[in-house]
């Protein structure tokens, strides 16, 4: 085979597919019910606490190179507040350049005003963080993809409540089935030069 033929067939990766310009960042359900261990549904755990700082820190350096970034959040009323619903935001802190999404079911394609957004943006590769993978992570990445974009899951930042830890990895390979492609938050911010 070819160096060229084994290149076309070879997925480009992070650094060499994405323009700065072309990437919006979506943060999904890094909330206190999921993520946060002393919340009262337990269901937060210590891994996830360090996955939903870790999420934070990749948004400010997101937004430091002004690439938009889309809160998710799941409530179960249309509209219902950011700061109440599901016990408020775990560790992520609000820019006020952030656009805010509600979503009362698992994809935020089919509730909500994420397809509005992504459209108004125009961009088409979403850096994905955040909760459930098998869930809601799951069903808004393959909504994405049928909506024609592109999404990137930052898989370091991508978790599972409490018990469901152990099938994030084939969670994600379901994602990377259907189309997704994955990157480390480190290679991100090589790739960004952050």
């Amino acid at each position: 085979m070819s160096l060229f033929s084994f290149l076309k067939r070879t997925p480009p990766t992070f650094e060499r597919a994405v323009k700065l310009n072309s990437l919006v960042h979506v943060v999904i359900d890094v909330q206190k019910e999921f993520c946060d261990p002393l919340y009262t549904t337990f269901r937060g755990t210590k891994h996830t606490d360090e996955i939903a700082q870790r999420i934070n820190g990749v948004s400010k350096n997101l937004r430091a190179l002004n690439i938009p970034t889309v809160i998710v959040y799941s409530t179960p009323f249309n509209g219902r507040s950011i700061k109440t619903s599901r016990g408020g935001l775990h560790h992520l802190e609000v820019s006020k350049d952030d656009l805010l999404a509600y979503k009362h079911t698992d994809s935020a394609f089919s509730s909500g005003p994420l397809k509005t957004i992504l459209r108004d943006l125009r961009r088409k590769n979403i850096l994905v963080s955040g909760f459930n993978a098998g869930f809601c992570v799951l069903d808004t990445v393959t909504d994405a993809i049928d909506n024609k974009y592109k999404p990137w899951l930052i898989h370091d930042c991508i978790g599972q409540d409490q018990g469901h830890q152990l099938a994030i990895p084939r969670h994600i390979q379901n994602m990377k089935d259907a189309g997704a492609r994955t990157v480390h938050s480190k290679d991100v911010r090589r790739a960004l030069a952050l």
